[in-house]
């Protein structure tokens, strides 16, 4: 009778600690690196102060709502990451799959 009462418990365990499992998210940052790691890839970042820099630059000739617009994207940025490939690693469509997790779960827009 002690067995059938953890069996709930059991189950319960497993689908929370299976949401919290490594591995089954990765971050767009990770992704890049992994990429850049695996073939014949080149990454890079872009400063976020560069990215605002540009913006101020291209805002001159623009109105002031789409001033106050290009502000409001660019003060947001951190960094800007790109990676360019020749060939994609063997795993990409997992990986992909695992970013896209991530994605939604940091509620990505």
């Amino acid at each position: 009778m002690k067995n059938i009462r953890s069996i709930p418990v059991l189950l319960f365990s497993l689908f929370i600690l299976a949401g919290q499992l490594p591995g089954q998210t990765i971050s767009p940052d990770k992704m890049i690196s992994h990429i850049r790691d695996k073939g014949e890839s080149i990454a890079f970042t872009i400063p976020g102060w560069i990215v605002r820099v540009a913006g101020n630059i291209a805002d001159n000739d623009l109105d002031e709502n789409e001033k106050e617009i290009i502000q409001e994207l660019t003060n947001h940025i951190k960094k800007l990451r790109f990676v360019v490939s020749e060939t994609i690693p063997s795993d990409y469509a997992s990986k992909f799959g695992n970013m896209k997790n991530y994605m939604e779960k940091e509620q990505y827009e």
